[in-house]
């Protein structure tokens, strides 16, 4: 019986990260296939909450930052994850599947 593989999880963990300011907040950026989203500080620790359809979209550290996010906003999708690792591997997956959307709040 043949083996079958997972297709290889896309990484972003040693990309650059862009800053950018909104409302006097610094907020750090990765872009994957030309697509921005958010990412935490390098030192942050889990949980973390993935937003791959929302007001924004992107890995955040704060519940409180992501309830903004997904708050009022028909359709948004999010999860929680406890590893940097595993936030990356969903939202990379949510964009190679154009899943991952910004969306208007109502």
């Amino acid at each position: 019986m043949p083996v079958v593989t997972a297709p290889p999880v896309p990484t972003l963990l040693d990309s650059p990260v862009t800053t950018v300011k909104v409302n006097g907040q610094t907020i750090y950026r990765k872009t994957y296939k030309g697509t921005d989203f958010d990412v935490p500080k390098e030192d942050s620790e889990g949980p973390f909450y993935v937003i791959t359809k929302g007001y924004r979209i992107g890995i955040i550290d704060n519940w409180g930052v992501a309830s903004d996010a997904v708050t009022g906003v028909s359709g948004a999708v999010f999860c929680k994850v406890d590893t940097m690792e595993a936030a990356l591997a969903k939202m990379l997956r949510a964009i190679d599947s154009k899943a991952a959307k910004v969306l208007e709040k109502k």
